[in-house]
């Protein structure tokens, strides 16, 4: 049996299951991507594996081609994403932190986080949708997939976590169970925390003023992990939380209000 999201907003992540009668691991793309199903869930049903599909904010909407092969058959069905709806943002920096966006500093921090993201746990390690990392109340400055543009250049990025407003030194917590990759100081992201939930899902904190976890340390939902800042491209102390899925960055909220990959309104049965 086959079942699978019924279209995946742009910047959104959608689901892929194939219950089997035998363990026998699928394989399966979705348009030209690989899709990675781990290790099974014995149901009654049979040995249900499960594939997530990560979009960034700039995939072109459209249809999409999803094909699963599982003993000897293969499956083509039609996954289309849809268009999200994004503001634009200009965004002005201080003389200090102007530097922080020169293209070599850039790139280098990102093949370092990319190295991170590659290394992922095939266990899954979380359960449940995420807790929102910092307490309620809070006002959101940034969502996920804003375009951007800084000191009055063209629009060439979007932001790839969700920011909310909050003093300095405010508690973050883990939004879920973990195992910490990565805790350092980085010149752009500043006080930087990853957190490995396993099967390629990261959830990742920048701009801390103090990082309270060391990496290969196991963390649990809700345990503090660092303080709230505005270290490195920063404009103010805010919480900046991304979540990377196969080192595609992807909506947050959505995965602290939806049930990954067990919720059954997510997935349409064929």
């Amino acid at each position: 049996a086959l079942s699978f999201t019924p279209a995946i907003v742009q910047g959104q992540t959608g689901v892929v299951a194939v219950t089997l009668d035998e363990e026998t691991p699928p394989t399966g793309r979705y348009g030209g991507t690989q899709l990675s199903f781990y290790e099974p869930d014995e149901t009654p049903a049979g040995y249900r594996y499960e594939a997530l599909i990560p979009t960034g904010a700039l995939a072109p909407p459209g249809p999409r081609l999803l094909t699963v092969q599982a003993n000897g058959q293969r499956i083509r069905a039609e996954l289309p994403i849809r268009a999200g709806e994004y503001e634009t943002q200009y965004i002005v920096l201080p003389p200090s932190k102007g530097g922080l966006l020169e293209p070599k500093k850039v790139r280098s921090e990102l093949e370092l986080l990319q190295e991170v993201w590659a290394g992922k746990s095939a266990d899954r390690l979380w359960q449940g949708p995420f807790r929102f990392p910092i307490a309620p109340g809070f006002q959101q400055t940034s969502p996920f997939g804003a375009r951007r543009s800084y000191n009055h250049g063209p629009v060439r990025s979007y932001h790839a976590g969700t920011d909310w407003s909050a003093p300095e030194g405010t508690p973050i917590v883990a939004p879920a169970d973990g195992i910490v990759a990565l805790a350092e100081n980085l010149e752009v992201r500043g006080g930087a925390v990853v957190i490995d939930h396993g099967q390629g899902v990261f959830s990742n904190f920048w701009h801390q003023s103090q990082i309270l976890v060391e990496p290969g340390q196991a963390v649990k939902r809700g345990e503090t992990i660092g303080l709230v800042g505005t270290t490195g491209l920063s404009t103010g102390a805010h919480l900046h939380w991304e979540i990377r899925v196969n080192g595609i960055a992807v909506d947050p909220m959505q995965w602290a209000e939806v049930d990954f990959p067990n919720d059954p309104t997510l997935v349409q049965f064929e």
